[in-house]
């Protein structure tokens, strides 16, 4: 480990001083051979007897030597990062709905877009409920509304929507912004409505 994190004198000195320990003798329950062996240890005294001999080098055994390896170039990671083309593309706001009445959310936020933004849809839990969601679908009292852009959005555009869902009397949970990577998105989208996830309400 002390290698691959590059610190191979320290490396050095601990494998050089387990190896002087194993030469002079001290070993543990496992390995210890009478004849050979000079003292009967437990891992703890082991340990401590390495480090009592740490900067020390075998006589018999041959030391280990470690070579310092070449530190990568920063720069070239922090170029290739800096390369890539984000855009904003929108906002899920997660907001608390009590009445779990998914078509009175979606009229009241839909009241509150503009400025280039658009409820796209609402979901609870991960699926999808409006528009177009199942009637038997159980939601909890958290749903999240899913803002899209039609064009180039910014950030004013999107602090000025969360402006105008708080003062509409809509409690915000959490908020998490949308961006695309080199065009590509950076965010999951909803799932549909599946028998799998369907929880019926008697």
């Amino acid at each position: 480990m002390l290698v691959h994190i590059n610190m191979p004198e320290t490396a050095e000195k601990v494998h050089n001083a387990w190896l002087r320990t194993i030469e002079d003798g001290i070993h543990t329950y496992d390995v210890f051979t009478e004849g050979v062996s000079t003292q009967k240890v437990g891992t703890k005294e082991f340990a401590a007897a390495v480090i009592a001999r740490l900067g020390q080098k075998p006589n018999t055994l041959k030391p280990v030597t470690y070579a310092k390896r070449k530190e990568t170039v920063a720069p070239v990671a922090a170029a290739a990062a800096a390369s890539v083309a984000t855009e904003l593309q929108g906002i899920d706001v997660f907001v608390e709905w009590p009445s779990r009445k998914t078509e009175e959310l979606a009229a009241a936020v839909g009241k509150l877009v503009g400025d280039g933004l658009a409820l796209q849809m609402i979901d609870n839990r991960g699926v999808k409920v409006w528009p177009n969601g199942n009637a038997w679908t159980f939601c909890t009292d958290s749903y999240r509304c899913r803002f899209m852009a039609s064009g180039p959005v910014e950030m004013g555009q999107i602090v000025a929507l969360l402006g105008r869902v708080a003062a509409a009397g809509i409690t915000i949970g959490a908020t998490q912004t949308l961006r695309s990577y080199d065009g590509k998105p950076g965010y999951t989208l909803a799932q549909g409505n599946s028998r799998w996830r369907r929880r019926v309400r008697w």
